[in-house]
């Protein structure tokens, strides 16, 4: 009997010190499978983080203030969508996007326009959607359509928007103009354009309508339509001196050659410092000139530069300032078949390696006269 008291003793106490060793050996487990999973993961993180770092990118958490250099891509959430990768150091605020070809899943109203698979419908709704001067962007998608037919149409009037359409040719997004009286407006300052195409289909009295300070239209181009042609097409104006300040006009392309009727592609009708035109293409039969300064509206700082400018109308210039306009006119190329000397009236504007040819197969000659 006491043998058996004994074993039944024994059984159990090796019996716990099994359990104790089972447990023993299921938390070590368990801590083994922790330590490797956090160095495993510990390494993912340093691998991603060199690889961020060799690209120039870190990833920043919503709503954090950086603190000193940081790289100015960073990823952004998306809410139902996909998270996208953004250059802060352009856009800095809400990005949304307008396709009016995706009239089945997008729409002009709350809860759409953050991603091109949902994105608004039309420009103007869009601008209304942002908030001034935090840097919102909107993407305009290729294939994009609108038709404007009245004043303000389209009217950017919230400070600080980029506007950036997509696409190449005639792919790109599409503004067409239907009637005398409509204009694509630039009615707060700060803004930008990019990428758009215009279209006339009437006399267009103005196509682009700037009537705000530091605005940019950059790598736009305008078409006429079957003999139909707009009478100014951009107008740096405002209503008020000084109104339209620092306007910038760059690489667009402007084609009005078929036939007459209209004034200018550039009309600077309003008192106004520091305009840049730059890098343009400007083809027409302009009864005024390709750029245009009337009487009294007196330009200051104004510089033109690297730009093709052709006048298809007999006696007319390429480019007409007034006497007291100041600034430069830098390497523009001038087309008309006046003379050398009056090719170009540059005001009181410097001019620098600007040349003028009125016949083909010969060299252009400086313009005006070298002194």
């Amino acid at each position: 009997m006491k043998r058996d008291s004994n074993w039944k003793k024994a059984r159990a106490y090796l019996s716990g010190m099994g359990g104790g060793i089972l447990a023993w050996a299921k938390a070590t487990y368990r801590n083994s499978r922790a330590y490797v999973r956090g160095l495993w993961q510990g390494v993912i993180d340093a691998y991603w983080a060199e690889r961020l770092r060799l690209h120039g990118i870190r990833p920043i958490s919503g709503g954090a203030t950086i603190v000193g250099e940081r790289s100015p891509l960073s990823f952004k959430k998306v809410a139902g969508g996909f998270p996208v990768l953004m250059d802060t150091s352009r856009y800095t605020g809400n990005l949304f996007y307008v396709d009016s070809n995706q009239t089945s899943l997008g729409a002009d109203t709350a809860g759409f326009g953050t991603h091109p698979d949902s994105p608004f419908l039309t420009i103007d709704f869009a601008v209304g959607q942002c908030t001034a001067n935090q840097g919102d962007v909107i993407i305009v998608l290729p294939g994009h359509a609108e038709t404007v037919s009245g004043a303000a149409g389209i009217d950017v009037d919230v400070a600080g928007v980029t506007i950036i359409g997509l696409g190449r040719g005639t792919a790109r997004p599409t503004i067409t103009l239907s009637a005398v009286g409509s204009t694509f407006e630039l009615g707060a300052a700060n803004c930008w354009v990019e990428n758009l195409l215009f279209l006339v289909t009437d006399d267009a009295t103005i196509v682009v309508d700037v009537n705000a300070t530091d605005c940019t239209i950059k790598d736009c181009e305008f078409r006429h339509g079957s003999a139909k042609e707009w009478v100014t097409c951009i107008d740096v104006n405002g209503g008020g001196a000084n109104a339209c300040d620092r306007t910038t006009i760059i690489g667009c392309i402007f084609d009005s050659d078929a036939a007459a009727g209209a004034s200018n592609a550039i009309g600077l009708d309003e008192v106004a410092d520091q305009v840049l035109i730059a890098e343009c293409t400007i083809l027409g039969d302009f009864s005024d000139a390709c750029i245009h300064n009337p009487t009294g509206k007196v330009l200051t700082n104004l510089i033109v530069r690297d730009c093709i400018l052709k006048n298809s109308q007999s006696g007319d210039h390429a480019i007409e300032l007034i006497s007291a306009c100041t600034g430069a006119l830098i390497r523009n190329v001038y087309h008309t078949d006046i003379t050398q000397a009056t090719a170009s009236d540059p005001g009181s504007c410097f001019s620098f390696e600007c040349y003028h040819d009125d016949l083909a197969d010969k060299s252009g000659v400086l313009s005006p006269v070298a002194t």
